[in-house]
Formats: C-alpha cells, structure tokens, sequence
C-alpha cells in the first residue's frame, strides 16, 4: 500500500470562462460592480453578453439614466389632442370641437344629450362628433 502525500496529490485547476471566476469557477463575474446607475436607476448585470445595462426610472433614458426624457416624447396622448409638459409629467390638452374629452382625449363626448345641440332635429351620435337630421 502506498501512502500519497498531500504534496503528491494531483491539483484540479479549474479554467472557467469569462463570466465567471474563483479557484472553482464558482463566482459569476458582477458586471454593475463599479457602474453608476443615475436617478435610481437600476444596474441589470448580463454576464452571457458580458456587459450591463441601466434600467432606467421613469422620466429618463441613456447609458446610466441620465437623461430627463420629456414626457411628450411618448405621444401619450390621442391625435385629436395635444401634449403639454407639467412639473408632474404631462398633461393632454383635447383639441377645440373635435368630439372627445377625458385625461388622454380618448373618450367620446355624446354631443345629443347636450340640450344645445340639434335642438329641432333628429341627432345621432357617433365616435368623434354627431349628425343632426332637421325633422319638418
């Protein structure tokens, strides 16, 4: 029987790949160690691409969320209006007599039960406005 020293011993060495590091290729390598993610932001470590990205709040955008994004950029708002920054985002300002209301414009305004309108006719509402038939 022979006795093995532990110098005898044969040694694993371990050649780990890119994404990962340690005598047994056991830690993955932290991609947001030293990234800077701005205006809380979030650093989303991707060692398959071996890289990182910022997920940004939002209200910005860029590399590391730097950038305030204007809140129009979205187009948020419905065609039949128009977007106005505010301090608290964006506001949607709905175009005069085009038939909608609501925070977005999206909603249709049901022009017949207005009293003002179609006073002596036949009034039928549809999406965006309405069609008044004159009765004789």
């Amino acid at each position: 029987m022979t006795e093995i020293s532990e110098r005898m011993a044969p040694r694993i060495i371990c050649a780990c790949t890119s994404q990962f590091f340690g005598e047994f290729c056991e830690y993955e390598v932290d991609y947001c160690k030293d990234v800077d993610c701005k205006n809380n932001g979030t650093c989303l470590s991707d060692s398959r691409m071996r890289n990182f990205t910022c997920s940004c709040a939002s209200g910005f955008s860029g590399r590391y969320c730097e950038n305030k994004s204007k809140a129009c950029d979205d187009k948020a708002c419905e065609e039949n209006s128009y977007c106005l920054e505010t301090q608290q985002g964006f506001l949607c300002a709905c175009e005069r007599d085009r038939g909608f209301s609501g925070p977005m414009c999206d909603l249709d305004i049901d022009e017949c039960q207005m009293p003002e309108f179609c006073l002596h006719g036949l009034c039928e509402n549809f999406h965006g406005g309405y069609n008044c038939t004159c009765i004789d």
